[in-house]
C-alpha cells in the first residue's frame, strides 16, 4: 500500500464487499447454514476491524535520531512497509478463514450448479 489512507480504504472496500456477498448468499441460497454464514461474516468483521486499528501506527524515532534527513526519510519508508505488509499478511490470512467458515455453509448441490455455470 502506498499510505494509511489508501490501505484503509482498501480494508474498507474487501471488508464491505464480501460481506455483501455473504449477505446475499444468506438471503438468498435454500438451504445454507445461516449461523455458519453469521460467523464468517462477523469474522471478515473482525478482520477488517483489527486492520484499521494496527494501521494507526507511528515511525517511533525522529529525524535528529538520524545524521542526515535522507537516513531518516529511508528509515520511516522501511518501517511502514514492513509494518503494512504484516498487517495485510495476518488480514488476509483471517479473510481466508473466514471464506472457509462460508464456503463450508453453503450446501453442495448450490457447489455444483455453480460450478457448470463456470
Amino acid at each position: 500500500m502506498a499510505n494509511k489512507r489508501d490501505f484503509r480504504k482498501y480494508v474498507g472496500e474487501v471488508v464491505n464487499g464480501i460481506c455483501q456477498d455473504m449477505m446475499m448468499a444468506y438471503y438468498n441460497i435454500p438451504g445454507a447454514d445461516v449461523d455458519a454464514i453469521d460467523e464468517a461474516i462477523i469474522d471478515v468483521l473482525k478482520a477488517g476491524e483489527i486492520a484499521l486499528a494496527q494501521s494507526n501506527v507511528q515511525f517511533d524515532k525522529s529525524a535528529k535520531a538520524f545524521a542526515n534527513r535522507k537516513e531518516y526519510n529511508n528509515e520511516k519508508a522501511k518501517y511502514f512497509r514492513m509494518v503494512y505488509t504484516k498487517i495485510h499478511k495476518e488480514f488476509t490470512e483471517a479473510l481466508g478463514v473466514a471464506l472457509k467458515k462460508f464456503n463450508a455453509a453453503i450446501p453442495q448441490e448450490i457447489k455444483d450448479i455453480n460450478k457448470q455455470v463456470d
